[in-house]
């Protein structure tokens, strides 16, 4: 894999993080649980505690 390519993954799954982010913040604005949330976002405790700061 090039460079250019390993850069383009990296970017691509940059964005796929960042989305999961997004979606997270809304759906605990929402009061949705969060366990729902780790299923459906494939973030972890750690991860949703600090969107919360």
């Amino acid at each position: 894999m090039t460079i250019a390519e390993q850069l383009k993954l990296k970017g691509r799954q940059e964005g796929q993080q960042e989305t999961r982010i997004q979606i997270a913040r809304q759906l605990l604005a929402n009061g949705v649980d969060r366990e729902v949330i780790k299923l459906s976002t494939g973030l972890n405790d750690a991860e949703l505690n600090n969107l919360k700061n």
